[in-house]
């Protein structure tokens, strides 16, 4: 019986845990519309030879993909090179 208390207890949580996640992904989907509906304003990007027009939202967005690109391949190659040196 105590078992099955435990197991009840364990599903409650994880529901819990979902429901928090969902809530969570909902408010930054929410924010997110609200940040690009603030930020529709063109900009001017100067990047080497090329003048760009874009809007500030896209150029927000873009810099962020780059950053977590740049992030997460700096972070794989550091732990590449840790494992491998584990390995030895």
């Amino acid at each position: 019986m105590n078992h099955l208390h435990e197991q009840l207890c364990k599903i409650n949580i994880m529901n819990l845990k979902t429901k928090i996640k969902l809530g969570s992904a909902i408010s930054l989907v929410i924010l997110l519309a609200v940040f690009i509906g603030m930020n529709m304003q063109p900009v001017e990007v100067d990047f080497l030879i090329a003048k760009v027009e874009i809007r500030r939202s896209l150029m927000i967005l873009i810099t962020f993909l780059i950053g977590l690109f740049s992030g997460w391949a700096l972070h794989s190659a550091f732990a590449h090179k840790r494992n491998k040196n584990k390995a030895l």
